[in-house]
């Protein structure tokens, strides 16, 4: 899929899961990479940025959740459940470094999309999004225990855990910005 080093996983990422949106990446990559936020600015931003997301789905209607195609074959309600795992997959990404590891290869992103949606296929919007506060609330109890040079500190291939929790607001907001632009 791509080389997993360099400009960082935040652009890599969503050039590859997103490639509609690689202005955007290309726009704000230096300054996700070159800003460093102190901690309990990132936990507020992470938990901002996933309220909002979240009340945007709340302000769709049941049919709108359930029927309505946000993106590709997506839903709101496959979207939502697509942010309900990334959290933890995050929060693993950053006990690797945290270890001083480098980021495993990158995975097979739709396959991983494609599972966590069907998972999550016979739950209510009201559970989908119980999980996504609940693993949101994991990430950033996550952050909170670590000092400012853990967050910081580069892992073992350069990539730092803040800047994947910025890259985790990122996604929201792009998330966030897919549902109001097909909203109208």
């Amino acid at each position: 899929m791509g080389d997993n080093s360099g400009k960082g996983l935040h652009l890599y990422i969503h050039t590859s899961i997103h490639p509609s949106i690689s202005y955007i990446s290309t726009f704000f990559k230096d300054k996700i990479y070159s800003l460093q936020v102190k901690k309990e600015e990132l936990i507020q931003e992470m938990e901002r940025s996933i309220e909002d997301f979240i009340g945007e789905i709340e302000q769709l209607s049941e049919k709108e959740f359930e029927t309505t195609l946000i993106t590709g074959t997506w839903t709101a309600k496959d979207i939502l459940s697509h942010v309900a795992a990334w959290d933890i997959i995050f929060v693993d990404l950053s006990k690797t470094l945290l270890r001083g590891e480098p980021l495993p290869a990158l995975p097979d992103f739709d396959a991983i999309n494609a599972e966590v949606v069907s998972e999550r296929r016979n739950l209510s919007r009201s559970q989908i999004t119980e999980e996504v506060r609940k693993n949101r609330k994991a990430y950033t109890d996550f952050i909170a225990a670590l000092t400012e040079e853990q967050l910081t500190e580069p892992g073992g291939d350069n990539h730092t855990i803040n800047g994947l929790a910025e890259n985790i607001i990122s996604h929201d907001r792009h998330h966030l910005w897919q549902i109001r632009i097909r909203k109208g």
